[in-house]
């Protein structure tokens, strides 16, 4: 059973990576060229980090309604995963 503050955790990892996506992605995003400074290049690997499982179907899919649907679950994957896996790290810490 899903406990309320399985979902409340959930959602605020998720809110910190959808934010840490929007920055990433308005820093690394780059058109018609590479990135070629080090920030640019920290940005772009940090883009594609946090874009994770996302990242390899948005090369595929040119629909750009289908890429937000696709970084919507992405960063509800990655908040659910993190709340799991703190909450389960806190009972195990505790025995």
């Amino acid at each position: 059973m899903i406990r309320v503050r399985t979902i409340f955790l959930a959602i605020i990892c998720a809110a910190v990576h959808f934010g840490l996506t929007l920055l990433a992605v308005s820093n690394g995003f780059l058109l018609f060229r590479g990135p070629s400074t080090a920030n640019e290049i920290f940005w772009n690997y940090a883009m594609q980090v946090l874009l994770f499982p996302a990242f390899f179907l948005f090369r595929i899919v040119d629909n750009s309604d289908f890429q937000i649907i696709l970084a919507i679950f992405n960063i509800l994957l990655w908040g659910t995963i993190v709340a799991f896996l703190f909450l389960n790290w806190r009972k195990f810490r505790t025995r």
